[in-house]
């Protein structure tokens, strides 16, 4: 395993996540996305009937060797994960205009107890939601790495779920829905 021990943690690269999927039954890589510098990616995959994109940041390890102390890269190194689940849930059969739709993305972000985010890309037409892991974790072998990676998918999934809900929720009520939504910050 390629692994790397970084500041006490181990960080694991993209190569050991694809390594520890593959080994799973029911995994399967649908499309690989490597970009030209090898660094970083994503895969478009399917586990148990869910289709959901990986995304890799192995630039993130290289950031955190560094140990500036430069403000932007130290913010870097606290904020950014080491990969993530996202879900893709199309917003074009949804019939509202698209500051309803932001609405309902918010919504779900401020109702959610998951460790999930909720956002809508009106340039596409869709609502992204993305489960993140921590940019170090202290696994350190493939059933670890299945683990926490199901984990993720299996929050993305529920927290399609989640969306579906209330989406149908304003389906069914757009003015009671959106009243709701004025109450969030209340």
């Amino acid at each position: 395993m390629s692994a790397k021990f970084v500041e006490g943690f181990m960080y694991i690269y993209k190569k050991d996540i694809m390594t520890a999927m593959e080994s799973l039954q029911g995994f399967e890589i649908i499309k690989d996305y490597d970009d030209e510098t090898d660094v970083q990616g994503s895969v478009l995959a399917k586990w148990k009937g869910l289709i959901f994109f990986i995304s890799f940041n192995d630039k993130l390890a290289l950031n955190i060797k560094n140990e500036s102390d430069d403000d932007d890269e130290r913010i870097y190194r606290t904020t950014a994960y080491n990969f993530e689940v996202t879900f893709v849930l199309t917003g074009k059969d949804i019939k509202c205009d698209a500051a309803s739709k932001y609405k309902i993305a918010n919504y779900a972000n401020m109702k959610t107890d998951l460790p999930a985010v909720f956002v809508y890309r009106e340039d596409a037409e869709f609502f992204e939601i993305s489960v993140k892991n921590p940019g170090v974790i202290r696994v350190k072998t493939e059933p670890h790495i299945s683990a926490a990676v199901i984990r993720m998918i299996l929050t993305g999934s529920i927290a399609v779920q989640e969306l579906t809900n209330m989406i149908k929720s304003y389906s069914d009520s757009p003015e009671a829905f959106l009243k709701n939504c004025k109450g969030i910050g209340e």
